[in-house]
């Protein structure tokens, strides 16, 4: 059977498929309301592109920076400039170039456009958003500078101690971790200031569990309401034993501050929005790049689903090749009794002529009555 050319491409991701993540179903392509990431903005092209598939580059530098990642899959990378390298980069560019076909097949065929898609998108760049703002707005770049330095060693070492350049690192280290530390216990209170947040306390109780619809509003911050439905998840008991049935947290001070952490990611995600963020270089980038990653897995599982064949198939193609398919059976003789001359003679020729075979070639023909 004749395997279709984007089945091998398939087959040939291997190693380059590790990151990738995992998930795909059959169901129909459906519109969805939810915004396109910001658009491209116009760069010159890097000098070291290698091959292209379509609108899609690769460059010689990506490629270098997968083999050198490899060591995090447990791999030894060969040496710079030693053929064996030179041919695991070939191989890398294969894939490469494989990965990008199944990735523009999926666009044409709108897997980008699926619902559990583009929520898992979504989920991933309002999180980056988030972490985005609480790195560079509500922690900073945080310094230790010269006289900090030098009034924690006048005030806390020992007079005999040298103060060597190694320890001067490690005095900035403490400085640097400990004004984080102070800025993460003021995190809450600076990220909500002039944000109004209001928690339904009822709705949210483990004693409403029996009442409560997806529906119903658990809390709001400004003019945004959060859902049942988008915070449920994260009520789950982590250990739930071995019933099968849903299982939330029973708890209320516990669901109270898993709430607490939704909120601040929430408006983190809201204020990093506002703050332009989303149009901020690194954005871009990883966005980009787990749309791309993630799209391609969706459709190479897709695409391996699909390609499982039915029992009417496996029928028919049993039926068509088991000939082929199937093996004769054999014993494995030594001797054979038969009742005449004649018979024997034939039997020696059809051996000579390796029509028929015998165990170790030993053919010992008996005449009986």
């Amino acid at each position: 059977m004749q395997q279709n050319p984007l089945r091998r491409c398939v087959k040939m991701l291997g190693v380059f498929t590790v990151v990738l993540l995992a998930a795909c179903s059959d169901e129909k392509t459906q519109r969805s309301a939810y915004p396109p990431p910001p658009p491209p903005q116009h760069r010159a092209e890097p000098d070291d592109v290698i091959a292209r598939v379509g609108a899609e580059i690769i460059t010689f530098s990506e490629v270098d920076s997968m083999l050198d990642r490899s060591v995090l899959l447990g791999l030894s990378p060969p040496d710079p400039g030693t053929p064996e390298r030179e041919q695991m980069m070939s191989e890398l560019v294969h894939k490469a170039i494989t990965a990008n076909l199944i990735f523009l097949d999926a666009k044409k065929r709108g897997i980008d456009r699926l619902r559990s898609y583009v929520e898992d998108v979504t989920r991933f760049e309002d999180s980056l958003v988030a972490s985005m703002y609480k790195s560079r707005v509500l922690i900073g770049d945080v310094h230790a500078s010269e006289s900090e330095i030098l009034h924690f060693y006048n005030t806390n070492a020992d007079k005999e101690t040298d103060l060597t350049e190694d320890f001067k690192l490690a005095i900035g280290s403490m400085i640097r971790q400990h004004k984080v530390d102070q800025l993460e216990a003021t995190l809450r209170q600076r990220l909500r200031r002039n944000v109004d947040v209001v928690i339904n306390h009822r709705v949210l109780s483990a004693s409403y569990d029996n009442k409560r619809s997806d529906a119903d509003i658990v809390a709001t911050y400004n003019n945004h309401r959060v859902s049942w439905s988008q915070v449920k998840t994260s009520m789950l008991d982590a250990e739930p034993g071995h019933s099968k049935s849903i299982q939330y947290i029973d708890d209320d001070q516990q669901r109270r501050e898993r709430l607490e952490e939704f909120l601040d990611e929430a408006i983190m995600t809201l204020k990093g929005r506002a703050a332009g963020l989303r149009r901020d270089p690194e954005f871009i980038r990883r966005a980009t790049e787990y749309r791309k990653v993630r799209l391609i897995n969706e459709h190479r599982n897709g695409l391996m689903h699909s390609w499982n064949p039915s029992a009417y198939e496996l029928q028919n193609y049993y039926l068509d090749n088991r000939d082929e398919i199937m093996i004769p059976p054999a014993r494995k003789v030594q001797m054979v009794v038969v009742s005449s001359q004649e018979k024997a003679e034939r039997i020696k020729a059809e051996i000579d002529n390796d029509e028929i075979t015998f165990y170790l070639g030993l053919a010992l023909l008996v005449i009986g009555n």
